[in-house]
C-alpha cells in the first residue's frame, strides 16, 4: 500500500519539484554573473522524463512544465512549451537511436538538448518575428549555458534516479527487469 501511494505521488511531486526550481531559478540567476551559468532546470526534467518515462507520461509532464516555466517568464505563450517538446523528443529518439548507458551519457543529451532548445526557441522567435536583437544573447550565452545545464544535469540526474527508485520502482519490478535482462544476456550467448 505504501509503494502504490509513492508512486502515485512521483508525477505530483516531480512537478512540485520542477516548480521549486523554476522559482530559484528565477530569483538566484538574476545577477549578470550568475546569468552566465544559469542552468535550465526545467530543461533537465524533460530530458529526464523522455529518458525514463513512457510516452504519454513525459508529454503530459512536459506540457505541464512548459506551462510552469512560461508563468514565470515574458517570452510569448506557449513557445517555450514547444521548445521543451521538441527537446523531450528529441531525447526521447536519442534514446531508441542509439545506446545510452548511465548519466555520462544522459549528459551529452542534456548537453545536445541545451544547444536544441535554444536554436528551437530562436526559429519559433524568428517565424513570429519577434527576434530583434535575442540572437545575440542566445549565442553569447549558448556554451556556458549548454556546459551548465549539463552540469548540473549529471548532479540532478543522480538524484532523480534515487527519487525514482524510492518512489516509482518496487523491488517485484526490479527483480523482474533484471531476470529480462539475464534471459537476453542467455539468449545471446546462445546464438
Amino acid at each position: 500500500m505504501n509503494r502504490l501511494l509513492l508512486r502515485t505521488l512521483n508525477a505530483p511531486l516531480l512537478i512540485l519539484l520542477v516548480a521549486l526550481s523554476v522559482a530559484i531559478q528565477s530569483s538566484l540567476f538574476q545577477s549578470e554573473l550568475l546569468s552566465m551559468v544559469q542552468p535550465d532546470f526545467v530543461l533537465i526534467a524533460v530530458i529526464w522524463c523522455g529518458l525514463r518515462r513512457s510516452f504519454t507520461e513525459a508529454a503530459i509532464l512536459t506540457l505541464i512544465f512548459g506551462e510552469i516555466a512560461e508563468i514565470h517568464s515574458s517570452s510569448p505563450q506557449g513557445i517555450l512549451t514547444l521548445c521543451y517538446v521538441g527537446v523531450l523528443l528529441l531525447s526521447m529518439a536519442s534514446l531508441k537511436l542509439l545506446v545510452l548507458k548511465g548519466r555520462r551519457s544522459w549528459v551529452l543529451v542534456a548537453l545536445a538538448g541545451s544547444v536544441l532548445w535554444k536554436g528551437l526557441f530562436l526559429g519559433l522567435l524568428y517565424l513570429l518575428d519577434l527576434i530583434d536583437n535575442q540572437w545575440r544573447h542566445t549565442l553569447l550565452l549558448l556554451v556556458p549555458a549548454a556546459l551548465s545545464t549539463a552540469g548540473f544535469g549529471y548532479v540532478i540526474f543522480r538524484y532523480l534516479e534515487k527519487f525514482d527508485d524510492w518512489s516509482w520502482k518496487s523491488e517485484r519490478v526490479r527483480n523482474a527487469i533484471e531476470g529480462d535482462l539475464l534471459l537476453a544476456d542467455i539468449d545471446d550467448e546462445e546464438d
